[in-house]
């Protein structure tokens, strides 16, 4: 959820902070995303990670409205300070809600 709304289109990247391949996914209309680990495997490496997310496309606004957003278009206020979360083994749900 970004400001109350679902996160559709946005891109989410899980950075494990052991080292390793990161997993990404694209949200649904609905703001749900499954995170693809490599063209065979869903889901993520077990640990900590560092989630990023941005923008599927900037979006076209006022230049002072740029000015905070990051470079995809996605509000820095929410970039600047990324999510930690644990990867336990089995289904996890990570709910992402800004702010």
């Amino acid at each position: 959820m970004v400001d109350g709304k679902p996160g559709s289109g946005l891109q989410i990247t899980f950075h494990p902070q052991a080292g390793g391949r990161t997993s990404s996914a694209v949200a649904n209309e609905n703001g749900e995303y499954t995170l693809i680990y490599s063209p065979e495997t869903l889901g993520a490496l077990i640990g900590k990670h560092k989630v990023t997310v941005a923008a599927g496309e900037p979006p076209i606004d006022a230049p002072t409205t740029k000015a905070k957003l990051d470079s995809t278009g996605f509000p820095k206020k929410y970039t600047e300070n990324p999510k930690m979360v644990d990867v336990v083994a089995g289904n996890n749900t990570v709910d992402l809600t800004y702010p």
